[in-house]
């Protein structure tokens, strides 16, 4: 999508959205993976959590799971 050598105007105000939205989504993926890494280093040093636990979520299963 970034080779395509189309000059339009709409496919252009498209393109700078769509690599906004796509930037803003990586700044919020880093910012989540901080805080989880964060988190999971607190619980560790609590003794609450050991070095092989996985962060939960929503995609964890058990308590975070979540049912569409």
């Amino acid at each position: 999508m970034l080779l395509w050598t189309a000059n339009f105007a709409a496919v252009n105000s498209f393109l700078g959205k769509f690599l906004f939205w796509l930037s803003c989504q990586g700044l919020v993926l880093l910012m989540q993976n901080h805080f989880q890494r964060s988190r999971l280093y607190t619980r560790i040093a609590l003794g609450k959590n050991h070095m092989m636990d996985v962060v939960g979520g929503e995609s964890a299963g058990g308590q975070g799971q979540m049912y569409i």
